[in-house]
């Protein structure tokens, strides 16, 4: 079975996986992720941050953006753009998040700050799943290896214990990740 094939396969049956998670259990190991990545030194120096806006059964996000805001960080959040890459264009609060994206998800305004990926120092990625090396598989479209593949910062994909893999099937482009953050444990690869 080839890699491609593979990586679709266990697409779906994380995110049948995620999606079945009881709610109540999912916020709970959400929330004590975010608490784990509030409290990596990485973050904590960081003056310009990076962080996907989660919905749905992804990890909720906005209790981050709303500590980094209220610590006088840089926050940047990801805006698609129709060729398949994203620009990081800085909030000044969670309010700046109403617009609605290609995908139907909160992004930035239009007319957000765009800050270059160099002056990010600090990432936080999605995924639907990870490995204890940091590798991850996102949805598939290729946006964030391609942010990965010029970001000269610390990176780290916040991931469910129920989703952790062995190993995550990956192909050339794939880009490794500096830790991977669980409800229970962070595990670090390049770092």
């Amino acid at each position: 079975m080839n890699i491609i094939v593979k990586k679709a396969e266990l697409r779906a049956d994380i995110i049948k996986l995620l999606t079945a998670m009881p709610e109540e259990a999912r916020r709970q190991a959400s929330d004590a992720i975010i608490q784990r990545v509030l409290a990596l030194p990485e973050y904590k120096k960081a003056q310009t941050i990076y962080c996907f806006v989660g919905v749905g059964w992804e990890v909720d996000t906005r209790p981050l953006l709303e500590d980094a805001l209220a610590a006088g960080k840089a926050v940047c959040v990801p805006r698609c753009e129709a060729d398949g890459r994203m620009a990081a264009h800085r909030i000044e609060s969670v309010d700046d998040l109403q617009a609605t994206g290609l995908f139907g998800l909160p992004e930035p305004c239009e007319n957000c700050e765009i800050v270059p990926f160099e002056a990010i120092d600090f990432a936080v990625i999605p995924c639907l799943c990870a490995d204890k090396n940091g590798m991850r598989l996102g949805r598939g479209g290729g946006y964030y290896d391609r942010f990965m593949s010029v970001f000269p910062g610390t990176s780290a994909t916040v991931c469910y214990s129920a989703a952790l893999q062995k190993q995550v099937p990956t192909e050339t482009h794939d880009k490794q990740i500096d830790c991977v953050v669980t409800e229970n444990e962070i595990y670090r690869a390049g770092i």
